[in-house]
């Protein structure tokens, strides 16, 4: 696994279990509060999800290395 994907997976495995939470709609920038770390609900949706997303992805490619090694040989 490259270095890269194995740094990922470290993090995953360190970060909080479970589901992440979220505030409600009306997200405060955080210039305004120094709270939030976002300025769109669009990238606190991305970071809400994730949680859930990356052991996601992460499932799905070593699925897909799998199956390339069961082809190859």
């Amino acid at each position: 696994m490259c270095k890269r994907l194995i740094d990922i997976q470290k993090r995953e495995k360190a970060a909080t279990k479970g589901n992440w939470w979220k505030y409600p709609e009306d997200v405060v920038d955080h210039e305004d509060c120094g709270i939030w770390p976002w300025h769109r609900i669009e990238d606190m949706e991305f970071a809400y999800h994730a949680r859930q997303d990356i052991p996601y992805l992460l499932n799905l490619i070593e699925s897909l290395r799998e199956e390339k090694e069961r082809c190859v040989d």
